[in-house]
């Protein structure tokens, strides 16, 4: 992978100038790459299942297959966007397999943030602060993002306008993450919002079909007490091939240690249900399946 490409790469991901980028790619080392990289330097299309990075979640899935639509539930500010950054993370980060992000909510920098946030292990806030320390700290997980298969849009909103982003990606991506993905297709003036999510649902997982790649969605919920008839989900509980909720204590990006969550798997297609005792780490962006890292944490 040349300079050049990993320099606008990382300027795409992050939302800063290419220049900018080319700097922190000469500050360290020039990225390696890939040993999974074909000739043409794009990642290999593997035929194994990925894994999501919730080694407790991927035990009763069987992991993330093309053709599946997942989906991440909870009511706001309970993590979604930080579900989806795990998967991101473990899919594109360290299985580097080439992945498209869509962001519905937000903007590339702040999809880029989070990501590097967690890479780094660094706290949101201080990275924002940008401190020499933190700094340092981050030049090796900028090379690192640099040389990451992941790819981020924040200009798609329709179901056609993805499809076509991913038929014409040069980079084959695997996994397309949407977050905040109430907002595609959305017609203002229709009043049955349960409709348009059943639509909606019903469409992504024929398109994951039809592409033969995995999608990963958010969508938030205003109850969790019956998930499975709620009109913010009854689409996606039947189109959806896994539907998975989240239960947190509440998103705080001020509280730097690993807490308690639980993700719960309301429908796994022709296999097991459950709760998944996982932990968070809202200040870094991430889910991971260990609860004895929230006690250590807490030590």
């Amino acid at each position: 992978m040349s300079r050049d490409y990993a320099a606008k790469n990382l300027a795409d991901q992050l939302g800063i100038p290419y220049a900018a980028a080319l700097r922190q790619i000469r500050a360290g080392a020039a990225p390696a790459p890939s040993p999974e990289a074909d000739a043409t330097g794009l990642p290999v299309r593997a035929a194994a299942p990925m894994t999501s990075g919730l080694a407790a979640l991927d035990a009763l899935t069987g992991g993330l297959r093309p053709g599946q639509l997942v989906t991440f539930a909870g009511p706001s500010m309970s993590g979604l966007s930080v579900a989806l950054a795990t998967v991101a993370d473990q899919v594109a980060v360290r299985q580097n397999v080439s992945t498209l992000w869509v962001e519905m909510e937000s903007d590339t920098r702040v999809v880029g943030e989070r990501l590097l946030a967690g890479v780094a292990q660094v706290e949101l806030d201080q990275l924002r602060k940008g401190s020499e320390d933190v700094l340092e700290r981050l030049r090796p997980a900028l090379q690192v993002m640099a040389r990451t298969p992941l790819f981020i849009e924040v200009d798609l909103t329709s179901t056609d306008a993805v499809k076509r982003a991913v038929q014409v990606s040069p980079h084959r991506p695997r996994l397309l993450i949407i977050d905040g993905v109430r907002l595609l297709d959305l017609d203002r003036d229709e009043d049955d919002y349960g409709a348009h999510l059943d639509r909606l649902a019903r469409r992504l997982k024929e398109l994951a079909v039809a592409l033969d790649i995995t999608i990963c969605v958010s969508q938030p919920v205003l109850s969790v007490t019956d998930v499975t008839t709620a009109p913010d989900l009854e689409g996606f509980v039947t189109h959806a091939d896994q539907v998975i909720l989240l239960h947190t204590t509440g998103r705080d990006s001020r509280h730097s240690t690993w807490t308690l969550a639980e993700m719960e798997l309301v429908k796994n297609q022709a296999d097991p249900t459950g709760r998944i005792p996982v932990v968070a780490h809202f200040a870094v962006g991430r889910f991971a399946s260990d609860p004895g890292a929230a006690g250590a944490a807490r030590r």
